[in-house]
């Protein structure tokens, strides 16, 4: 059997194993969906604005604390939509039981006369007070029905009433909102609508008597949130709270024994985004009988499985939920999941008092999650764009202190050699950092942003200097070390449930709903480049150390290959780190670093053997997971559904939209572009393995062509050339020294070309790797070209 042929049946075991460890993660899910028994008690669904968690007050709405005592509690995410997002948006997410548009369907632009004291206008988006009217057809109900075809040729909106119709469930609406959630398909509002009354006990009255009548009321209490002028809205954000509020005790309280009640609060009053509350329980329910407040409402914090963490739900979970408690089976057009108690040791998971130690505990802990997730999505950005401008500053700097004249003028100032290492190791550790500050509540102290940034640099730092004391024992130790300590605490966190990544700088902010958990497209980067050079290193020692044998590379395939497919394992799996983009990129850049390992020739044929594997591998993951029933896949399954409703096209697109508008937008291009010029042009010219320059230091004339490509050759090799090895020097080339520094950076090259092409992300992913290798290599760089010198000058560098 050939070698080629031992490696191939090798890495068919290794597959194998994957699999059936993948195979674990497609079981269906062992939470049973909460549903009511049949036994006649009514639904009823207060939607409203402006409250939250962070402002709540036991004693000023005594009914909605015993409510929240006795039943489920969670922060409610609002919809994520680019430009902002008004009620209609989310009325119309409850109506299809998805997101309809990335984009408000109901922000409307107005000419603001306020603003502007220079004498000019200025434009404003605002949200238009929405009307509704018994058998009469929504305003604008043609934008609506454009938006959702665009996002969806299988969604329709009126889904919600559609389903429900069908199943023979009496429904009442009652308010603007609620009209808007029982919409029908052709845009009609039910026949049975009834107009919200201003006054507060009038509402209570009437929701009261539906409540007794009908299976399901959906009511609008909110009360007024609507104003084109910024300085109003802004008042009404601390006022429209208490109005709202004060609606919905007196619903609350007119409410009979055994009715279910959502108290959900869909959007924002103000101008920032933050988290809205969420209640969901029986009234009436006895606190002291048992440990639940009625049969599928266990008490506690709430959970969903389109979120899974404890304590957050968003829109898109409420239709599916309704459904469920009035017996229907949602629809797989739905995106959302069925709500739940976490019920979870420690979360005060029992029916307790509203004065009680147990709900202030949940409380808290919804405030502080809150709280959380807003500082975030405040300081998200500013703490990346300092990562990145940073970074790229530095690649720069670094490609003219590379250049052999400046060079010379520092080596009589080593310190300030060393000091420029200190600060690249500082901007690699950054990633890892941040994801340590997370775990240190830096949102409670009297500076976020301080702690924050600040904290995550400090600490940064602190790593740079033990990466340059541990540089002495080897010089790619710092490059080692920080590449698998960041892709492992990530990898870590994914596996325990993504805890620390939820709300950080690296991993995702759970406001902006692109992801609740799971591996991000920025902590992918970061894992995947980590990784794989970490791995090169290791399977390199194992098969160089003590002299080559055939066992040991073979020891050294099956290791990488086993800690390589873990990786991706967690980082694919639908239950874990749901990164389909993933596994696309990561398991060819593995196989490629285990034939590099294994001295096995890359060929074209191999290349394309590499890639079918690959596709097979991540179309078995996501087949697996549509597999599932349609409340718990995640969303590889959705995009499997999405492909067998014929909206693969539609995904593509908006993918390669996002792709391009941040390729065109984000700051990490010029980071991308930054890294490439110092890699091309003197990087790796310290990666040669035959000399390009002469003794003297001049660059060999190739005499290549054409004639202006020579000059520009013999120009960067006369500035950078000499960074690599020069005939009769008594140092082996940087690559014979280290192999595994050559197979490291061929795969992780291969992991980010793929990740670019395949990721809707696109240059933020070889961007985030660019951050955590390339400040490692110059300082490796750098440690190497002083190695040098004092090999070709011992007694000088004795004098040092």
């Amino acid at each position: 059997m050939s070698g080629f042929s031992r490696l191939l049946s090798i890495c068919a075991a290794l597959l194998v194993t994957w699999a059936a460890l993948l195979s674990t993660s497609f079981t269906p899910t062992a939470h049973a969906q909460e549903q009511s028994d049949a036994g006649g008690d009514s639904v009823v669904v207060i939607m409203t604005s402006g409250l939250e968690w962070t402002r709540f007050s036991a004693e000023g709405t005594p009914n909605l604390a015993r409510l929240a005592a006795d039943g489920t509690m969670a922060n409610l995410v609002p919809l994520a939509t680019r430009g902002g997002s008004c009620p209609v948006d989310s009325w119309l997410t409850i109506s299809a039981g998805r997101q309809i548009s990335s984009q408000s369907v109901a922000l409307a632009a107005t000419t603001d006369p306020i603003v502007p004291e220079s004498g000019t206008e200025a434009t404003v988006a605002h949200c238009p007070e929405p009307a509704a009217a018994a058998s009469t057809r929504l305003r604008n109900w043609s934008v609506y029905q454009e938006a959702i075809s665009n996002a969806s040729t299988s969604a329709t909106l009126g889904t919600l009433a559609g389903v429900l119709g069908e199943a023979g469930v009496t429904a009442q609406a009652i308010g603007t909102g609620a009209g808007y959630v029982m919409v029908n398909s052709d845009g009609s509002v039910p026949d049975t609508y009834i107009s919200a009354p201003s006054d507060d006990d009038a509402l209570a009255a009437l929701v009261s008597e539906s409540a007794k009548r009908s299976q399901l009321t959906v009511v609008d209490a909110d009360k007024d949130t609507y104003s084109s002028d910024p300085v109003e809205q802004s008042l009404k954000s601390m006022t429209v709270p208490y109005v709202n509020a004060a609606r919905i005790e007196a619903i609350l309280e007119q409410l009979h024994s055994g009715t279910r009640v959502v108290v959900a609060s869909l959007t924002t009053v103000g101008t920032s985004s933050a988290m809205q509350l969420a209640v969901v329980g029986d009234i009436g329910s006895d606190s002291n009988s048992s440990n639940s407040a009625r049969p599928g409402i266990s008490t506690g914090l709430a959970v969903s499985d389109s979120v899974r963490q404890e304590g957050v739900v968003q829109v898109p979970d409420l239709a599916p939920t309704l459904l469920s408690w009035l017996g229907v089976d949602p629809p797989a057009t739905m995106q959302g999941s069925v709500l739940r108690s976490a019920d979870v040791e420690g979360t005060g998971a029992s029916v307790c008092e509203p004065n009680s130690v147990c709900f202030t505990e949940r409380l808290t802990s919804l405030a502080d999650q809150a709280e959380h997730s807003g500082h975030m999505r405040a300081l998200r950005g500013q703490f990346f764009q300092l990562m990145t401008w940073s970074s790229i500053g530095f690649f720069l700097i670094s490609l003219v202190l590379l250049v052999q004249p400046v060079w010379l003028r520092l080596q009589s100032h080593l310190w300030l050699a060393k000091g420029w290492s200190w600060l690249g190791m500082t901007i690699a550790s950054l990633p890892l950092t941040s994801l340590v500050v997370n775990m240190l509540r830096w949102w409670d102290t009297g500076s976020p942003r301080v702690a924050l940034i600040g904290g995550a640099w400090l600490l940064a730092g602190g790593v740079a200097v033990i990466g340059l004391n541990i540089r002495r024992i080897h010089p790619a130790a710092p490059l080692v070390l920080i590449s698998a300590l960041t892709s492992t605490a990530l990898i870590i966190d994914t596996a325990t449930g993504s805890r620390f990544m939820a709300d950080s700088p690296i991993g995702f902010n759970l406001l902006t709903a692109a992801r609740f958990y799971g591996v991000g497209n920025e902590a992918y980067a970061v894992i995947g480049a980590g990784s794989l050079m970490a791995l090169a290193f290791l399977g390199m020692w194992i098969r160089d150390h003590g002299g080559q044998t055939a066992l040991k590379k073979y020891c050294a395939v099956a290791v990488v290959g086993i800690l390589g497919l873990c990786i991706a394992a967690i980082d694919a799996m639908p239950s874990l780190g749901a990164d389909f983009g993933g596994a696309l990129s990561y398991l060819p850049a593995l196989l490629v670093l285990i034939f590099l390992i294994a001295k096995v020739r890359i060929s074209v044929p191999r290349l394309l053997g590499i890639g079918a594997v690959t596709v097979v591998g991540a179309a078995a993951i996501a087949v697996a997971d549509w597999m599932r029933p349609t409340q718990t896949r995640t969303h590889l399954g959705r995009f499997v559904q999405s492909v067998v409703d014929g909206d693969l096209w539609d995904v593509l697109i908006r993918k390669i939209e996002t792709n391009l508008r941040l390729l065109v937008g984000s700051t990490h291009r010029w980071v991308v572009l930054a890294a490439l010029l110092l890699l091309i042009l003197a990087l790796l010219q310290a990666l040669r393995s035959v000399p390009a320059v002469d003794a003297a230091g001049a660059a060999i004339d190739k005499k290549w062509r054409p004639t202006w490509w020579n000059r520009v050759r013999m120009l960067v090799v006369g500035t950078w050339g000499w960074l690599g090895p020069r005939p009769g020097e008594p140092t082996a080339p940087l690559t014979q020294r280290m192999p595994a520094l050559r197979a490291g950076l061929i795969s992780v090259a291969v992991c980010m070309a793929l990740a670019f092409l395949l990721n809707d992300s696109g240059i933020v992913l070889p961007g985030m790797a660019a951050i955590l290798i390339v400040p490692l290599l110059v300082s490796l760089v750098l440690r190497d070209v002083v190695l040098r010198s004092d090999a070709e000058n011992p007694a000088e560098a004795d004098a040092n």
